[in-house]
């Protein structure tokens, strides 16, 4: 309602703002949640909506704009969801936590043989030689990108931001 009137005070447009793009993310991460909760596989959900209300729920909780491109009209296979939708998950919960970023990106390409996946931000970086091999967060996207048959790189630096690159060579659908 505040939305659609027509004389609010300057002042208060900002927080009208504010409080809708607040809301815009409590939606999209009682979304997420709810996805989770339910138990259904992720395999189901089309790959576009979860990542979706993703950045949706992560634009919600931080300043970080989080653009998502997807490129092709490819279907990715269904056992890539899980581990595509769970590295974003936590490469988006890093930015939130440690990056200090402006902006951040997704770019996931979709293609008959090869699914890539890319993120990154404009954020503090860090020394990726210098990470602990304890670092839960960084092994967990490794592990999920090789077990679905991948690659997962991260290329970091001190005031450089951070990138994440992931890609998976899948068999292209056999002809009828």
């Amino acid at each position: 309602a505040l939305t659609l009137a027509s004389s609010l005070p300057p002042e208060t447009e900002d927080t009208v703002e504010e409080v809708r793009r607040l809301t815009r993310g409590a939606l999209a991460q009682m979304r997420t949640l709810l996805l989770e909760l339910r138990g259904d596989p992720l395999e189901k959900v089309p790959l576009r909506q979860l990542l979706r209300h993703l950045v949706e729920a992560t634009e919600s909780r931080t300043s970080t704009d989080v653009k998502l491109t997807i490129r092709g009209q490819v279907s990715p296979p269904p056992e890539l969801h899980t581990p595509v939708y769970r590295i974003v998950q936590e490469a988006l919960n890093n930015i939130v936590r440690h990056a200090a970023a402006d902006g951040a990106w997704i770019v996931l390409e979709l293609e008959d043989a090869v699914v890539r996946l890319e993120m990154g931000d404009d954020g503090v970086g860090f020394d990726a030689d210098g990470v602990d091999a304890g670092c839960f967060g960084l092994r967990s996207m490794r592990e999920r990108a090789v077990e679905a048959g991948g690659t997962l790189r991260v290329v970091a630096a001190p005031g450089r931001g951070t990138r994440v690159l992931a890609e998976w060579r899948v068999r292209p659908p056999e002809e009828p």
